[in-house]
């Protein structure tokens, strides 16, 4: 097993969402509803949701597409959507 990628997975997924808008919504939901534990599988649920989407986008277009010009791609894509996100702000 890649216990490796297990670990760097789990800890950049942690640290990339703390103090994340998704957490802070979390918070305030669980603050708000009697049943914060159903918050906390709702979020779980859909964090594994999305991520299984991103691990089968990207275990698919590995088909195609070298493993280099991927995470360049990626890169280059999460530039881009944060200069967008500074211009709409400006």
């Amino acid at each position: 097993m890649e216990w490796r990628a297990l670990f760097v997975a789990f800890i950049t997924v942690f640290l990339a969402e703390i103090g994340d808008k998704t957490q802070l919504m979390v918070v305030s939901l669980a603050a708000q509803h009697p049943s914060p534990w159903m918050v906390w599988l709702g979020a779980s649920l859909a964090l594994i949701a999305a991520t299984t989407v991103g691990v089968a986008v990207a275990q698919w277009l590995s088909l195609w597409v070298p493993a280099g010009v991927l995470r360049i791609g990626a890169g280059v894509l999460f530039i881009l959507l944060g200069v967008l996100m500074i211009l709409d702000v400006i």
